[in-house]
């Protein structure tokens, strides 16, 4: 698994950041600023977020997730043409997801507390699971075996029973979350994809325990994650495919530079939170059952879709979503470009086309979502049709330049963690190299000392036999039995660097035939008292005599004598 996960961030550590320059506090400072005095809501918002001394943007974007979960699946935008369709399914869906980005001690747990304070969650939002696991949240599939009287059921089919229309993923700690990316196998980021897109989600296959399908756009998905930069190292892996940036980012912390300036209490807020009505929102207060057309709590088969409310786009947009779009597709290389014949550069335009592809989208849904949060009523709106207004694009264009900048700077955090990872994976791998080299070389090292011995021993019971014989290689290493003939043969061609000490004296133990290379102990091996123990043994009866030392000379005697007692010779 782990040689797969740094395969799976290797792309990221080698690319350039596709998100541009990492943003700073000054610069979200420039880009924000004017919205908290525009609305009384974005007013409350910053008092709120001074109050605990918070990042008014990570409130902000926290309440907007809550707030997602109030808007009936019903409720969906217009084509990326800027048009409704006839049917349900032929919109897109509002469903959205946001992260905050925070060092630890930020104080991330208020912003959650002070964005529940403004907009509760439609349903209590779920923790931690896999992507089957929120899919599961919201339905189950079963075969009921009677009818409503009781009456066996002749040819039961399975159904859906709903729990919940609308759901809350929230993660304190991005750890889990992260985990689920991470590990092999898993289809967590496929799913959170696809929940992301109102698509077809879940599984369906022979595990009856683990069946839930999610039909396209009848459910309302968000999802809240909190975690530090380099949390996000597996989530950011996946950038080619658009994961990150169907995000929006914001920080937690604030500037110290640029201090907030709280309220002298605690901020209050009269103005109803859902101002723009029948336009299929969950009221607060209201509990998971019938609503909006959708029924919950009771086992169906036929899919009811309820009829649609299509978000429309505002005047500006009507301009500027088509000049971005085209902006986009003026970097497509071809319709079916030749990959293997591209250019640095058009691989980083067609990148830069994909990233900016999903921040546009992420930006329409932004901007929906805020001018149902901030109650935008617009003249046009009727309980089919809503309008997002000029003011809320402006908002959403401004959180998505805040957006992309920390997606940028998370982009390099994680850049960094990844290195790191690999590095101490790298660490891990060469001391285990390392450990692997040393076993190799002590086991070669002991399979050459048992040929070495089993050499000499062959050796010396075929001169104990016969004295004057010598032997091929091949015959030494057919009698060496038991090790390699490999080891064996770097014996014999290393045999006179081997050696036994013969009166302090390392004295060779093989002799080669000049004539013929054939190898035979020595005479100073057969005297050796280790070898003739062995050959005492082996070849019992061996003539020891054929190898006794010569006879010392008169002046040897001589010398010996004066050494014994200490003279000079």
């Amino acid at each position: 698994m782990v040689a797969q996960k740094i395969t799976s961030l290797q792309a990221m550590v080698d690319a350039n950041n596709p998100f541009g320059a990492p943003i700073t506090h000054a610069r979200v400072q420039e880009l924000t600023d004017w919205m908290w005095t525009s609305d009384p809501m974005l007013r409350h918002i910053y008092n709120v977020a001074a109050w605990n001394d918070v990042h008014p943007l990570g409130v902000f974007s926290a309440a907007k997730a809550n707030y997602v979960t109030r808007i009936s699946p019903a409720v969906v935008l217009v084509n990326k043409k800027g048009l409704p369709g006839q049917f349900h399914h032929e919109g897109s869906t509002l469903n959205s997801g946001y992260i905050l980005i925070g060092e630890t001690g930020d104080n991330k747990s208020l912003v959650l507390k002070s964005a529940s304070g403004i907009v509760p969650p439609y349903v209590e939002p779920f923790t931690g699971a896999t992507g089957q696991g929120v899919v599961k949240a919201y339905n189950k599939l079963f075969t009921p075996t009677t009818d409503e009287d009781g009456n066996e059921i002749e040819n039961p089919e399975p159904h859906l029973q709903w729990y919940t229309r609308s759901f809350l993923w929230l993660s304190n700690e991005f750890k889990n979350v992260s985990a689920e990316f991470e590990r092999a196998g898993s289809r967590t980021a496929d799913m959170v994809r696809e929940l992301l897109m109102g698509e077809l989600s879940g599984m369906k296959n022979s595990d009856g325990q683990r069946n839930g399908v999610l039909p396209a756009l009848l459910y309302r998905y968000a999802s809240l994650w909190i975690g530090t930069p380099t949390m996000l190292s597996h989530l950011m892996s996946l950038y080619e495919d658009g994961d990150p940036q169907r995000h929006n980012f914001a920080p937690v912390a604030n500037d110290p530079d640029h201090p907030l300036v709280p309220p002298t209490s605690y901020p209050t807020f009269s103005r109803k939170i859902h101002p723009v009505e029948n336009v299929g929102q969950i009221p607060v207060g209201i509990s998971s059952g019938t609503w909006d057309g959708f029924p919950t709590k009771e086992p169906y088969n036929d899919l009811y879709r309820p009829d649609p409310v299509w978000v429309h786009w505002s005047p500006a947009m009507v301009t500027e979503v088509p000049q971005l779009q085209a902006e986009v597709r003026s970097r497509n290389k071809a319709l079916f470009p030749d990959y293997a014949n591209w250019t640095e550069e058009d691989q980083a335009r067609k990148l830069e086309r994909d990233v900016r592809s999903h921040l546009i989208f992420t930006t329409i849904k932004d901007a929906a979502v805020t001018t149902f949060l901030l109650g935008d009523v617009d003249p046009r709106n009727t309980k089919t049709d809503v309008y997002i207004s000029d003011r809320a694009w402006r908002i959403a264009k401004a959180c998505a330049q805040v957006t992309e900048g920390t997606l940028a700077g998370v982009f390099e955090a994680a850049k960094w963690s990844a290195r790191k990872e690999e590095k101490a994976e790298g660490g891990k791998r060469g001391r285990t190299n390392r450990v692997a080299k040393v076993v190799e070389d002590e086991t070669a090292e002991t399979e050459l000392g048992e040929a070495n011995d089993l050499v000499l021993k062959v050796l010396a019971r075929k001169r104990a036999k016969s004295p004057d014989t010598f032997m091929s290689s091949r015959e030494v290493q057919q009698g060496c039995r038991g090790v390699t003939s490999a080891a064996a043969k770097t014996v014999l061609n290393n045999g006179l660097k081997t050696a036994v000490p013969i009166g302090g004296v390392d004295t060779p133990v093989l002799s080669i035939e000049s004539g013929t290379g054939g190898y035979r102990a020595t005479d100073a091996l057969m005297r050796s008292p280790a070898i003739q123990d062995y050959l005492d043994t082996a070849v019992p009866g061996w003539d020891r005599t054929l190898f006794a030392p010569p006879a010392a000379s008169h002046y040897q005697t001589l010398a010996a004598a004066a050494a014994a007692n200490g003279e000079a010779s």
